[in-house]
Parts: structure tokens; sequence; C-alpha cells
């Protein structure tokens, strides 16, 4: 009983979806002249994020584990960014490692400041990501995954042209740190109307 307590404790649940297209490139073509849709390299994470030493770190960690990513910004400002791991490179740090689905491009990692939600942002940003992923390989398997309560990233996952693929524990008994997991593929999604309202993640799409 008590490990099977602690196991629910630290059990963590996130809907997976999987890009099936189209792919409709008027979604991130589709925005103001002052923003700017950067891709991620050591120069543009210290320029965006020069003032959040926290975030710079994890960025140039994320480049040397070989991720790409993507930063919508505004006049100097980030607006939205999210990163995506590419075959033979490790999974997502939020997921158990067999989880990275050889041949697979996993979208994480995430986040919309703030004051620019609500706006589209982060699905003209997600579909900049897949479309770097069919840049580089073709017929690409895309996958990305969000907390059940994290509607905002559910709606536009499937804008997007993303389908629900199941649903993954992963057991996290502190932060960095998963002891395992499960992937149940043919599992349905959580209606929205039953799933508890999350704050946005940034280890979660």
């Amino acid at each position: 009983m008590l490990l099977s307590q602690l196991a629910e404790r630290f059990r963590v649940e996130t809907l997976v979806y999987e890009f099936k297209g189209p792919l409709e490139h008027q979604w991130f073509d589709d925005h103001s002249p002052e923003e700017t849709l950067i891709p991620a390299c050591d120069l543009s994470v210290r320029r965006l994020f020069r003032e959040d030493e926290a975030r710079c770190r994890k960025f140039q960690g994320f480049l040397r584990s070989g991720y790409f990513g993507y930063f919508l910004a505004r006049r100097g400002q980030w607006i939205t960014y999210g990163w995506c791991t590419q075959p033979g490179t490790p999974a997502p740090p939020h997921l158990p490692r067999w989880a990275g689905e050889p041949g697979a491009y996993w979208v994480f990692y995430c986040h919309t400041h703030e004051e620019f939600r609500g706006q589209g942002h982060f699905k003209r940003l997600l579909v900049r990501l897949v479309a770097e992923a069919y840049q580089r390989r073709e017929n690409p398997l895309v996958l990305c995954d969000t907390l059940p309560g994290n509607f905002p990233s559910r709606s536009a996952a499937l804008q997007a042209g993303f389908v629900p693929a199941g649903v993954l524990t992963a057991y996290r008994p502190m932060r960095g740190f998963i002891v395992g997991g499960a992937w149940r593929r043919d599992e349905a999604h959580i209606p929205r109307m039953t799933a508890k309202p999350a704050a946005v993640p940034e280890q979660a799409a």
C-alpha cells in the first residue's frame, strides 16, 4: 500500500499527440511585421535571454544535446518559444528515455509569455517546428505532449494538425530524475470538461 501511494505521488501523466497534417504554412507566415521567428542558436539565446541566466543555461544545454528550437520575438522581447528533439538525440528531459521513439521528432519545453497568451502565437510556433522537421526528413514522425489541464496547448495542437496518440505516464520522484513509466498509445484523452485546469508548464508543449 505504501509503495503504491508513493508511486501515485510521483506520477505525472501527459497527453501525447502525433502530427497528421496537413502542414499549413500560413500559420507561421501570418504574423505582424514587428514579429520575427528566430532559429535557436547560441547568439539568439544570449540576445533574447541575457537577463534570464537560468533559461539561457538551459537553452544552451538543449543546443549541446542536438535539439533545435525557435523563438517568436517582437522588438527584442520573446513572445513564445519551443524546442524539438530529432533522431539521434536524447528524449525530452521530462520523459523517460525510451519515450524518444527511434526516428521521431518530439516537440517539448514550449512556453508563451503571459502578456501574449491567447493570441495564436504558440500555434504558429508549433507549425514552424513541424515544418523544420519536414525540412530535415521526408514524412517525419512528429510528436508532442501536454498536461491534461493545459487546454490552450491541447487546442493549439489539434488546430495545428496533431491528433491524440495516447497517454504517457512518468514517475518523477524529483525534478530531472525519472524512474520509469508507460505509454498507453490507445488510451483516449480525458475530456476537457472533466480535466482540471493547470498552469502552463515549460516541460510539456
